[in-house]
């Protein structure tokens, strides 16, 4: 019964808060990985001070 995946949702939050502060929604996972593991993103949202999220359907 398992499907592929058709969008995954990344949303970034403070440590502790239930605030957003970021959202982008990629239709592929391939890119999802790409943005998350590029330098651009880890030193805008470093894993010590934000939550990433990520939600796939």
């Amino acid at each position: 019964m398992a499907g592929k995946a058709k969008s995954v949702y990344l949303t970034v939050t403070p440590k502790g808060q239930f605030q957003t502060v970021f959202r982008k929604t990629f239709f592929d996972a391939k890119g999802y990985n790409d943005y998350v593991n590029s330098e651009e993103f880890k030193t805008k949202w470093p894993a010590d001070q934000f939550d990433v999220i990520k939600e796939t359907y």
